[in-house]
């Protein structure tokens, strides 16, 4: 049976002053470079103090205890997961610093679950960042305070033991806030049964803020949006604050000629989004929610690593999450193509905007990791932020450091310059993903595309190769300096998409494992969404 883990009641948030809760919440948004490199530089020299003698510790750091961080960054290798395997995988406390709090799982290569060891300081940063996200995502100016006890809350993300399952559940034991739908409840429900509740409980109650990955909450918009829409009468809609928020959405819809939209139901005070596809549908988002989202760059691994101000421009990063370095693009890239060139790093106070920077961790508070490659590219877009008189860089999510399509060195496409060139071809679509093929010795960009009425493939692949000339420079020089045209369509039958991740359920995939990567998918995907496109019944 699981141990009820238990919390003290944040008291800062239940009675602080608007000045004391934005200090303790976003107050990350005050820091000089200085100081953030000071903070950086002292939990890194405690994490070393802590995990260098475990036995986890020992085993990544050769039996070396690094005495500055000068030391360690020398003399401690670059890692991932497998370094930490098989004590992580096992679950095996023994061989750790700390005693975790709880574990936490993420999907691993391969359709393998990542268990994380996540200490109780972990939980506390990760939950005073929660409530940061929340403020910021509401806010309009400093000390700007929207979010409050019993705020409503709907919750449309995976359940324990996904990190997002612990973050909600530890998050109602520090302070009052109604999920929506309740968390005991939705922890008994499938991911669609759990939307299907919180819409109909939300019809009743209302809803202040709505946290979701972006593509969730496209999705959800979409849907109620669809002309094809029934939403199916539940004894629940019999409520009068029911009728009155269902009418008066179909009222104002009449009049504008056009179909329900949240907003049209519900008046947020936050949207708090995330995902490597949050960029690209930002705009979506804001038109289907009528708020702009906020954006949060976080993992299993590290909690939150960046969020957005207020502003909601580019993101800061933490200082007391992790410890950050960056591997700049052109290292990177050697170490693609040669796996044992060791690549170099910067500090935060290094990096130069415009960018591309793989990110490289350092747990704090315990936790195991230990230059730990994520496998994200981030680009830093400025060193300060102006409107919020931010000092420390700003960053962007730019794409997974092993999801890149390479032609010819030319053109390095990521999912978002894909996903943003999709979306400007106007087709309208269910699903996608992309690879790099080859015909004879020619390399090719192949789409696997699900749409939603009948097009032309070869008119889709000129469409979306005109729209990457638009977007990428260097996908511009591959037509106009080598005259490469390496766009190649195929378009799935309807319902393909769905098919998949039906066949991958009763399969018994991880959560994190039933759609396809949107880039660089393996053979046995393929092969399978070919199989189901044409099979279909």
């Amino acid at each position: 049976m699981e141990e009820e883990l238990t919390f003290s009641k944040d008291e800062v948030f239940q009675k602080g002053t608007p000045s004391e809760k934005w200090q303790k919440y976003c107050g990350f948004l005050e820091l000089s470079l200085e100081e953030f490199m000071h903070i950086q530089e002292s939990l890194l020299l405690e994490e070393l103090e802590m995990v260098a003698g475990s036995p986890l510790g020992k085993k990544i750091l050769g039996g070396n205890k690094p005495l500055s961080m000068e030391d360690f960054r020398r003399t401690c290798p670059l890692t991932t997961y497998e370094d930490y395997c098989p004590e992580l995988a096992e679950k095996r406390e023994d061989i750790l610093a700390i005693k975790p709090l709880y574990w936490p799982c993420t999907s691993g290569k391969g359709g393998t679950s990542k268990w994380i060891p996540f200490t109780r300081r972990a939980d506390d940063i990760a939950y005073r960042n929660t409530v940061g996200a929340f403020i910021l995502s509401a806010a309009s100016q400093k000390e700007d305070i929207l979010v409050f006890p019993k705020s409503r809350v709907m919750l449309n993300m995976p359940p324990k033991p996904y990190f997002t399952g612990w973050l909600a559940a530890n998050f109602a034991k520090r302070i009052e806030y109604r999920a929506i739908p309740p968390l005991e409840e939705a922890e008994k429900m499938t991911f669609v049964q759990r939307i299907g509740a919180g819409f109909n409980m939300a019809l009743r109650t209302g809803v202040d803020f709505v946290a979701s990955p972006a593509s969730v909450l496209v999705k959800i918009g979409e849907t109620l949006a669809s002309p094809d829409n029934k939403t199916p009468f539940s004894i629940h809609m019999l409520y009068p604050p029911t009728l009155f928020r269902l009418t008066r959405a179909k009222m104002r819809c009449k009049r504008g000629k056009r179909e329900i939209l949240p907003c049209d139901l519900w008046s947020f005070k936050g949207v708090v989004s995330w995902g490597t596809d949050a960029t690209v549908y930002k705009k979506k988002l804001e038109h289907l929610w009528n708020r702009e989202p906020f954006e949060l760059y976080a993992s299993t691994e590290t909690g939150y690593i960046a969020m957005q101000a207020w502003n909601k421009k580019g993101m800061s990063f933490l200082a007391d999450s992790v410890f950050l370095e960056f591997i700049p693009e052109e290292e990177w890239l050697k170490n693609r193509e040669n796996k044992n060139y060791q690549p170099s790093s910067v500090l935060l106070n290094e990096v130069k905007p415009t960018q591309v920077y793989e990110i490289v961790i350092t747990s704090f508070h315990g936790m195991p990791f230990l230059r730990y490659r994520l496998g994200d590219l981030v680009q830093i877009i400025a060193l300060e932020d102006d409107d919020t008189e931010t000092k420390t860089p700003q960053m962007v999510f730019k794409a997974r450091a092993d999801e890149i399509i390479d032609i010819a060195t030319f053109a390095r496409l990521d999912e978002k310059t894909m996903w943003e060139a999709i979306d400007k071809t106007e087709i309208e679509y269910e699903d996608w993903t992309a690879r790099k093929e080859y015909e004879g010795d020619d390399s090719t960009i192949h789409l696997y595309i699900e749409l939603k009425s009948p097009f032309d493939n070869n008119h889709l692949a000129k469409a979306l190769h005109a729209r990457l000339k638009e977007l990428h420079r260097g996908y511009e020089d591959l037509d106009n300096m080598l005259g490469i045209q390496p766009i190649r369509v195929t378009i799935l039958s309807e319902g393909t998409f769905l098919r998949y991740l039906q066949e991958r359920q009763c399969a018994g995939a991880d959560l994190a494992q039933l759609k396809p990567t949107h880039i660089n998918a393996l053979d046995h995907v393929i092969d399978a969404l070919l199989r189901l496109s044409a099979n279909k019944q």
